[in-house]
């Protein structure tokens, strides 16, 4: 469809608005004010528009694009007020009718309330994501209820709904079910020349002394990125702008053009990099840039020589170099945003220490990467943490998953971390960071696939201390189920340990010989398809919910295989989706988990026949199709080690080959499941269940 601009969007919403004035505003109810900083207004992509006023409008984003400042510029411009509920209590039902009623004289609350049921007032809602976060399923399906209700009947968009990606779309599916004329709309990136704009309306460098410098330095960095996304192959700007056209990567340019003004110094250090990922080389080296210049141009000459000179000692300018380097900056960036203060020993005397201290704590407050208690933008964001990650200090790594409990995730991250660990190797703490921010890369046009694998849990092994994992994720474009991009980490872990992974997990399958924990203090959410195999898995919160991603078949579901469970749940709501607790144990697992229970099945005694299965079990196991249909797999991948386990699994292999169970094609082995029944008299679905029919074994016995 068509782009649309600023102008329309503020159209449809202001259509035939009548404002009344808030008695009592708050921090997450309010009419914003006319905006004190430049705003370069975005194009907008119509996702789904089937009426020229819709009732509801969706604004979807990925994060760190703008919409709050959207949100805050359409109030400013309608005088329509603004819930944010990234700073409300959780919602419910009746949550924004008890928000209007309290906000409003009473004498003005009818006018209010058939105002939105006619579309003669509006409310914008941000932080629908966020929202949700906050609360249960069903609490967050009664706030969508109503604004449903309020709104009944309105021939005006009434309201106008801002989040991230995912739960905008849950909200379209949930919300036309209910009858509601709902368009949805997504902020596109800017162009080469909005860009410019933006960069141009924060700097305000176009027209100084330093302009011609200036332009040429801002031009370059544009067209170095251009050429490096483009090439030779003439994508569209669209496609080549979706990374650096967004606010966080602008920002970071901003900064950078803001912070030093000799331009040529600038264009000799970051622009000569001709590696292959120019672009993440590029968001790195302004970020390192920065990090230099405060340490080199402020810190050292102000702070660090000053205080070794007053201690008039020799033995204090050892390691100079070492002070406040891009770790330790990294480390007191991270506490400053948390309220946090750390104590970290750079001089060999205690009171250099603590005069060192006392005039950092005030200097950090200035730091170009934060504004307040946040950071800037994502991308300095994500460089301070791939730093602390690749530190693999045990109490730095506490400190980033204590920052991204109470932070958002950003797909930022996985592209520094990519670009500063060394052969991708991250440590296990540092799981759940990166997963968090592979599902920031869901997009209205594409999914996300976890891959999460290791030494099979089901194979005995009790000579080995530890296990090497391997991470993959992959961006899938939903219109042709292509693969936009891939990330490949390794890990290793203590067969003894426990990975968290979070409240909510999407798209994954994950097969590890530890223990997983998988809790919250209000509700889980797991997408199917999900498959989770581990020893042990402990499973803490109120309430799990189970929604399945649009590509998913009917067969797929959620399934958790273990030798353990350990499930603290007061309420399950399966949605209708196949949820199974497959255990080796079911000794201490009660309602409402029990109902959703299977037993392993017993595995044959003889050990050949075990070793044969495992193998089995594990390469046809490695095909996953969660959205892209057919069952196809790299023969490397197959081919690997680490599936066969030697011969014993390469004549598996050719016995998979031979039966045409497997498909060689150019460079991937094609599953066939329905060759699977044929052979071993057992379905794709009862197979991954770990059933052994008869047949089975007896294919296993012919495998020589």
């Amino acid at each position: 469809m068509k782009a649309i601009q600023y102008y329309n969007v503020k159209s449809i919403f202001s259509s035939n608005k009548n404002p009344i004035e808030i008695k009592s505003q708050s921090t997450s109810f309010y009419i914003a004010d006319q905006l004190n900083r430049p705003y370069i207004e975005p194009n907008f992509k119509k996702i789904v528009f089937d009426d020229e006023k819709p009732t509801l409008l969706l604004v979807s984003a990925i994060g760190a694009t703008g919409k709050t400042t959207l949100a805050e510029k359409l109030s400013a411009d309608t005088s329509l007020p603004i819930l944010d509920l990234s700073k409300h209590q959780p919602v419910a039902a009746n949550t924004l009718t008890g928000i209007l009623t309290e906000s409003f004289d009473l004498s003005n609350i009818g006018d209010v309330l058939k105002g939105l049921a006619v579309g003669r007032f509006g409310v914008i809602i941000d932080g629908i994501d966020e929202g949700r976060s906050k609360t249960t399923e069903k609490g967050f399906e009664a706030f969508l209820d109503d604004i449903a209700k309020l709104c009944n009947g309105a021939t005006c968009t009434t309201f106008i709904l801002l989040g991230r990606t995912q739960i905008l779309d849950d909200c379209w599916f949930y919300l036309t079910e209910k009858g509601i004329s709902t368009a949805l709309i997504t902020i596109l990136p800017f162009t080469t020349e909005g860009a410019k704009q933006y960069i141009d309306s924060f700097t305000q460098m176009q027209h100084s002394q330093y302009a011609e410098q200036y332009c040429e330095a801002r031009n370059k960095i544009m067209e170095k990125l251009t050429k490096q996304f483009i090439g030779d192959l003439k994508a569209q700007e669209e496609e080549f702008m979706s990374f650096i056209g967004y606010p966080p990567v602008l920002d970071a340019i901003v900064t950078l053009l803001t912070q030093e003004h000799n331009y040529h110094k600038l264009i000799s250090r970051i622009l000569n990099d001709e590696s292959e990922n120019f672009e993440i080389s590029l968001l790195y080296g302004i970020a390192d840039y920065i990090l230099k210049r405060e340490r080199e141009e402020k810190v050292l000459p102000n702070i660090v020589v000053p205080l070794i000179e007053a201690a008039g000692g020799p033995q204090n300018t050892d390691n100079i170099e070492t002070k406040f380097d891009n770790e330790e900056q990294a480390i007191r960036l991270i506490a400053h945003c948390l309220g946090r203060k750390v104590s970290i020993k750079v001089f060999n005397d205690p009171n250099l220490d603590e005069k060192y201290e006392e005039h950092l704590s005030t200097f950090i407050c200035e730091h170009p990467f934060i504004t307040g208690n946040n950071f800037r933008n994502a991308v300095f964001e994500a460089m301070v943490l791939a730093t602390l990650i690749s530190s693999n200090n045990s109490e730095w790594l506490d400190l980033v998953n204590e920052y991204l409990f109470s932070h958002k995730h950003s797909y930022h991250l996985i592209y520094m971390m990519q670009f500063l660990l060394k052969d991708r190797q991250i440590p296990i703490k540092s799981l759940y960071a990166l997963l968090g921010a592979a599902m920031e890369f869901k997009s209205l046009d594409s999914s996300v696939e976890l891959r999460v694998v290791g030494m099979a849990c089901d194979i005995e092994v009790v000579d080995e201390a530890n296990a090497d994992i391997e991470i993959q994720i992959e961006i899938i474009r939903d219109s042709d189920k292509s693969i936009i991009n891939e990330f490949n980490f390794s890990s290793t872990i203590s067969l003894d340990s426990t990975l968290y992974l979070g409240s909510r997990i999407s798209g994954a399958f994950i097969d590890v010989p530890c223990n997983i924990r998988i809790a919250s203090d209000a509700e889980i959410e797991l997408t199917a398809p999900l498959e989770i195999n581990a020893r042990c898995i402990d499973i803490f919160a109120n309430s799990l919910s189970i929604k399945k991603i649009k590509s998913a078949t009917p067969n797929e579901g959620v399934l958790f295989t273990c030798d353990r469970l350990n499930a603290q749940l007061k309420n399950i709501i399966s949605n209708g989706i196949p949820l199974t607790f497959l255990v080796r144990e079911r000794d201490g697992i009660y309602f409402p988990a029990i109902q959703y229970v299977m037993t392993l099945p017993s595995l044959p005694s003889d050990p050949m026949i075990r070793e044969k299965y495992f193998r089995l079990r594990r390469i046809l196991m490695e095909f996953r199709s969660h959205s892209r249909g057919t069952l196809a797999k790299f023969k490397p991948k197959i081919e690997h080690e680490r599936v066969l386990k030697g011969e014993i699994g390469r004549k598996v292999l050719s016995s998979l080959i031979k039966n045409k169970i497997l498909r060689p094609l150019d460079k991937h082995y094609i599953l066939d499941i329905d060759e699977i029944s044929n052979h071993m008299g057992i379905s794709w679905q009862s197979l991954r269940k770990g059933e052994m029919p008869q047949k089975l074994i007896e294919y296993l016995k012919g495998i020589e």
